[in-house]
């Protein structure tokens, strides 16, 4: 019996902090002549707003569209200069915690695989037709596992050691784009290992670990007068975001020697399935029990 124990702990957290101001002048060019936009937000909207007959209503549109600013506001003077600044404050944070615990059992010196995952779809081409006059459009789509895989090759030693050949891969699919790039398909992150050890019979060793920290600032302001102090403030937007993950993947392999041994770790398994199911415990299962694994009758 082979088990891997997948431990993975993610933490993302970020902050955004920046003040942008804007003024336009109605009786002359629509464009705002003095802007302190580091993301043209309030710059578009004050034009749009200027620009537009009723620009109360352009306004208020414009202000309820922004998600990531905590205080908005502006004051629209068709026949003389309009102004408005926007206070951007957000803060994010993430948290993932994943445990997952394969097992496998197989005879010795064979080769044995566990997948649990599922197929993803990647577009692999595109490519049209055209008869009669119409155009015809395909995608050719690949499918590929995603999951947890473990493939080992155990060969024991006078009963109380077992060398293993294992290769160990972890995929995921990443929700978001990497990086800030956009992708056209789903991005998938990947681990991989691949090793030979030696273990004693019941003994949990370390196959590999992942420790991560990724730090990204990043500062934008206007010139000169972002570097003023505490009225700098007026002038910046700084951006603040940081990634930590670990990863560590434990294996421990366990010998049966007899049918005893197998039939003991099929009543534990079998024990732990109606725990689970039923939300409470039972008394020990027994040999007899087994007979109902396949009828649903719980453990006596």
């Amino acid at each position: 019996m082979i088990e891997a124990a997948i431990v993975e702990v993610a933490l993302d957290e970020g902050s955004s902090l920046g003040v942008e101001m804007a003024a336009g002048d109605q009786r002359g060019d629509s464009a705002p002549l003095v802007s302190t936009s580091l993301s043209g937000v309030i710059s578009s909207l004050l034009a749009g707003a200027i620009s537009d007959g009723d620009s109360k209503i352009s306004v208020l549109e414009g202000l309820a569209s922004l998600t990531s600013p905590t205080l908005a506001g502006a004051k629209i003077n068709t026949d003389g200069v309009s102004f408005g600044a926007v206070v951007n404050a957000l803060a994010n944070n993430s948290d993932a915690n994943l445990l997952s615990t394969p097992s496998i059992l197989t005879l010795d010196n064979q080769e044995a695989k566990i997948l649990v995952g599922r197929e993803v779809p990647f577009r692999s081409g595109s490519f049209s037709t055209t008869g009669d006059g119409v155009s015809n459009p395909f995608t050719t789509v690949n499918r590929q596992d995603v999951g947890i895989e473990l493939v080992v090759t155990p060969h024991v030693f006078e009963n109380s050691d077992v060398r293993m050949e294992i290769s160990q891969k972890i995929t995921n699919v990443i929700n978001t784009p990497v990086g800030g790039t956009a992708f056209a398909d789903v991005v998938t992150s990947k681990r991989t290992i691949e090793t030979t050890v030696l273990a004693a019979d019941g003994q949990t060793i370390v196959l590999g670990g992942l420790i991560q920290d990724d730090v990204n600032s990043t500062n934008a302001r206007v010139p000169v007068l972002g570097k003023i102090p505490l009225l700098g403030a007026l002038f910046r937007t700084t951006t603040n975001e940081r990634t930590k993950t670990n990863l560590l993947v434990f294996l421990r392999p366990t010998i049966l020697q007899t049918t005893e041994n197998s039939t003991q770790l099929s009543l534990e398994r079998y024990q732990q399935i109606w725990e689970l199911d039923q939300g409470q415990t039972s008394e020990p299962a027994s040999v007899d029990d087994l007979d109902g694994l396949y009828s649903g009758q719980r453990p006596k």
